[in-house]
């Protein structure tokens, strides 16, 4: 938009129409390109560039344009929709890739040879070690899992019949039952009541709020609610908020905190490393300061007798938020008045240290924050023990980070700097090897005289260290040549390059927690990874660079972190040493595991009967339907994994939006998958759909009060004479009822479902 090209729209259009965008109700002024004489729409949305269409009149103004507005800023984070639609868990099978591992429940590990068709239907073919082969019917896709967690090359297939998947199944149950015992043990100890409520939300809580430079997405609003909830309970909290990097959860633990102070209690916040620590004081102290909240530094970058200074302040009760490292939980430290920790990357402490956090006074409130993704089907195993908040809302405006990979070379690096710097933004370039680190610094000073540049490192002296970062945090370095120090938690929106030396030997984690040190404003941010010229990637260090260049969209965290146990094997979870357990059955079987283990030690063990349907008519997504393997893959798991009518509803509107009118065998998959939700948990065991013929199996005559009751009912229902039922007893004890003369096919089926549903549920 210019004053050239209004002007022109003007002398062509005889009425012109002017919009301005912004996301502020006031303080954005008009757009001095406006005419007098003229004015101006204003719609509340974030758009940076204005335009002008000058064959429809019409000009628009972006926030960027405009004097005394900082109207897009807010957008950054302001996300609609559903959290839980925003990013599916990667658990599923449909992008299975033919020769991949997968896990059977009843069978074990084996390998993923496509789908064939058997018995009418689709099934997946599952090869195992003794050249035997599975079909799993798509009714019992649910019992599948990627094979997760288990390092490429240690692999051991599982044999049928061999009885070794049992075994190994039995011990890991055994395993998972002591961690459900533990697990259950740390619970009990802190279900005291903690003594107080905190207070409602007072004028400090409303001010951290208003201080929030941007609007709070649909996932950290739910998280907020979820930590009210706690907070006004009597029972000390115990929360996990689960999101990926750059989700936004320091400001969750910023308003947890604040809620606190207002109620007369000490805040810690302690981190895994001094850098990290060192930037939740400063984000803490900037948002809290003003307010009154003292807030102080307990690390390494304090000497000794300023650390004394801050504990004896601490235990005077002039400190209302502690920020710190393992520090914080020594001996010395005085909390009696502490009433809220918050840990954040729990899983990067010691056994030692996490052991000493668990015996801290039980009615202390515990806040985890975590870019670790928690399974859906364990959370839902630790509902009532570990309360997991998951934000998977990711910001709006923000754009995945470009990323490449290039082979080292001094050229490509000083352009890249030059590029960065020339729209006044900072570079991380990132080198784990300390050696090199001043070499590579006073190579970028003589390129880039007038460019501050500054090493950083873990053996750096804490005062030299300190005075560094807060540099780079206050823009004053424009180049930062560091280890991997830097990778956790890091919040520089101005620093928007980051170069990443020898990539090869760093862990996907590790890459994708430096690369979101960049982008966390509304600029485009890039990565570089560098690898040594004339290098050939090979293995494991092949797929994490690729994964980590296929996987550039906001959110990727849970993927990436899927991919990385694939690489490297499953680590910790919930600080119990489990790889080993993991590496025998994969992750998401193990997890199925602990669920079950948790569940039967809590006395929440539910026996569910799904009925068994078999029928001589084909059923499926046939291919002239539905083309694509893994959209076919991805249906058959969700109706095997639908457990109410509702959601079978949602799953057939989506076929029918995304394929139009489904034929008759994938109309006759839709209705036995609803007959199988409905008579879950009931009376009926076994179906069977022949052409003339139904078998019905119970185990009992339920709802009825006798079997001449029952007999009456399927005459009526089915409109058949005496002659075409038959009982019979089974070794079970079970009863298969055979009704003749009936229509069964794709057009009768509906009408089938509706008489079963009129016998067995009414």
């Amino acid at each position: 938009v210019s004053t050239k090209s209004i002007k022109r729209v003007i002398k062509e259009k005889s009425s012109v129409c002017f919009f301005l965008f912004s996301e502020r109700n006031s303080g954005s002024k008009a757009s001095p390109f406006l005419p007098a004489g003229y004015t101006v729409k204003k719609i509340k949305a974030a758009l940076e560039k204005g335009f002008v269409l000058a064959r429809a009149g019409m000009v628009v103004f972006g926030y960027g344009g405009l004097s005394g507005s900082s109207g897009g800023v807010r957008s950054r984070w302001a996300v609609y929709g559903d959290p839980v639609e925003q990013q599916n868990e990667i658990i599923d099978i449909s992008d299975l890739v033919w020769g991949e591992n997968i896990v059977h429940e009843e069978f074990g590990i084996g390998v993923y040879r496509g789908i064939e068709k058997a018995g009418g239907s689709d099934c997946i073919k599952i090869k195992y070690a003794d050249g035997g082969s599975v079909f799993v019917p798509a009714h019992s896709f649910n019992k599948l899992h990627r094979l997760v967690g288990i390092k490429k090359g240690s692999v051991r297939l599982s044999s049928l019949g061999a009885g070794s998947w049992k075994r190994k199944k039995d011990k890991i149950k055994k395993h998972a039952r002591s961690i459900a015992k533990d697990l259950l043990k740390t619970h009990a100890l802190r279900q005291s009541p903690r003594g107080f409520v905190y207070q409602k939300k007072g004028g400090f809580y409303r001010a951290v709020c208003d201080s929030f430079p941007f609007q709070e997405t649909v996932g950290q609003g739910a998280a907020l609610c979820d930590i009210d909830s706690d907070m006004e309970k009597d029972l000390p909290m115990d929360r996990m908020v689960c999101g990926d990097v750059g989700y936004g959860k320091t400001e969750i633990a910023l308003r947890a905190a604040i809620r606190v102070v207002e109620s007369g209690r000490v805040v810690f916040v302690m981190a895994p490393t001094t850098v990290l620590a060192n930037q939740h004081y400063i984000s803490f102290g900037r948002r809290l300061s003003p307010l009154g909240v003292v807030v102080e530094l307990l690390s390494r970058f304090r000497t000794k007798r300023e650390q004394t200074k801050i504990i004896g302040a601490l235990a005077g009760g002039k400190v209302d938020v502690l920020v710190g490292t393992h520090r914080l939980i020594s001996d010395d430290v005085y909390t009696e008045t502490l009433g809220l920790i918050v840990i954040d990357e729990e899983h990067r402490f010691g056994v030692k240290h996490k052991e000493k956090i668990k015996s801290l006074r039980p009615t202390v409130d515990i806040l985890t924050l975590t870019a670790t993704p928690i399974p859906r089907t364990l959370k839902q195993s630790l509902v009532g023990l570990k309360n997991i908040s998951n934000i998977n809302t990711p910001p709006r405006s923000r754009r995945p980070i470009k990323t490449f990979l290039h082979y080292f070379d001094w050229e490509k690096i000083f352009n890249i700097i030059k590029r960065e710097a020339s729209r006044d933004g900072q570079v991380y370039f990132v080198n784990n090897n300390i050696e090199s680190l001043p070499f590579l610094a006073k190579k970028i000073k003589k390129r880039f005289p007038n460019l501050s540049t500054q090493v950083a490192h873990g053996k750096t002296k804490s005062k030299t260290l300190e005075s560094v970062m807060l540099g780079f945090f206050k823009n004053e370095i424009g180049v930062l040549c560091c280890t991997t120090i830097v990778g956790s938690g890091l919040d520089i929106s101005n620093a928007n390059t980051i170069i990443i030396n020898n990539a090869h030997r760093l862990g996907l984690s590790q890459l994708y927690q430096l690369r979101g040190r960049v982008g966390r404003g509304g600029r485009q941010a890039f990565c570089y990874l560098l690898i040594p010229s004339g290098t050939r990637l090979e293995g494991a260090s092949f797929q994490r660079l690729k994964t980590l260049e296929q996987n550039t969209r906001l959110g990727s965290g849970y993927k990436i972190a899927l991919k990385d146990m694939d690489i490297r094997g499953a680590g910790d979870l919930f600080g119990t040493k489990q790889s080993g357990a993991v590496a025998s059955v994969g992750f998401h079987m193990y997890n199925k595991i602990l669920k079950d283990a948790l569940d039967e030690e809590r006395g929440n063990t539910k026996n569910v009967s799904i009925p068994i349907i078999s029928s001589a008519f084909d059923s499926g997504l046939p291919e002239s339907y539905v083309s694509l393997v893994e959209d076919r893959l991805y249906y058959y798991q969700s109706l095997a994994m639908a457990n109410s009518i509702e959601k079978m509803n949602l799953i057939e509107e989506g076929l029918w939006d995304r394929f139009g009118p489904p034929p008759p065998e994938t109309s006759f998959l839709l209705e036995i998958s609803k007959i199988r939700v409905l008579f879950t948990n009931t009376s009926l065991k076994k179906l069977s759909l022949l052409k003339n013929n139904i078998i019905l199996t119970v185990v009992s005559f339920f709802p009825f009060k006798s079997v001449g009751d029952f007999n009456s009912a399927l005459l009526t229902l089915f409109k058949v004479t005496e002659k075409s039922l038959s009982f019979k007893t089974n070794k079970n004890k079970n009863v298969s009822v055979s009704i003749g003369d009936v229509d069964v096919g794709y057009s009768s089926i509906k009408k089938i479902s509706n008489l079963l549903e009129s016998l067995f549920l009414k």
